[in-house]
Formats: structure tokens, C-alpha cells, sequence
């Protein structure tokens, strides 16, 4: 996205700035809709926290949830603290990755 940017900045005066919030659960994946306008989509409650945890997420970074950070070494991620997300009862902590550099020398060390 850096690289991007950059370019961008140069050539057209803009920058782009995307946030990813990742979560893992059940989903109905298909498509919606009537034969006149339909949509292939995924819907289901751990959808919507995806969602959420999105719009919580800071500009151009990856949050994700407990269920993702359970399928990782812990030295890969760091907590980003506790959010209460629209439309999610309980408080839910997010994380997101350390750099690249961080990993790397985590694991030597």
C-alpha cells in the first residue's frame, strides 16, 4: 500500500488508505437475490463482526479476532485492546501482526 501510495501521490496528487478486519465462523456464501438482480455474498452473524472489526480498524492496518490469533504463534501478533463493536454484545479484544522486521528477529532470538 506504501508503494502504491507513493506512486499515486506522484502521479495523480491522491493516496488510497484501506482497513481488513478478519474473523472465522459460520457463513451462508451463495446467490441472493431475485433472477432480475442478484448478488453472490456471504451472510451470517460472524460476517457482520468481520465487518465490525473492520470499521475499528485504523487506517491502512489488519485487525483480527481471538479466533484468528488462536491459529498463530504468539509472538506474530500483538493485542490492539478491547472494542465494543455496533451490533456485538460483549467486548471483544483485536489484534493485528507485528512488521515483518519484528517477526524476524523475534525468531532468531
Amino acid at each position: 500500500m506504501q508503494q502504491l501510495n507513493e506512486r499515486w501521490r506522484e502521479e495523480e496528487g491522491a493516496e488510497f488508505a484501506i482497513r481488513i478486519g478478519v474473523h472465522q465462523g459460520q457463513a451462508i456464501v451463495g446467490s441472493f437475490g431475485s433472477q432480475k438482480r442478484s448478488d453472490y455474498t456471504a451472510i451470517g452473524l460472524h460476517v457482520n463482526i468481520a465487518a465490525r472489526i473492520e470499521t475499528a480498524a485504523q487506517p491502512n492496518t489488519i485487525y483480527f479476532s481471538e479466533a484468528i490469533a488462536r491459529h498463530l504463534a504468539p509472538n506474530l501478533y500483538t493485542s490492539t485492546g478491547h472494542f465494543r463493536l455496533r451490533g456485538i454484545s460483549e467486548e471483544l479484544e483485536l489484534f493485528t501482526s507485528l512488521p515483518a522486521e519484528s517477526n524476524a528477529q523475534r525468531l532468531v532470538s
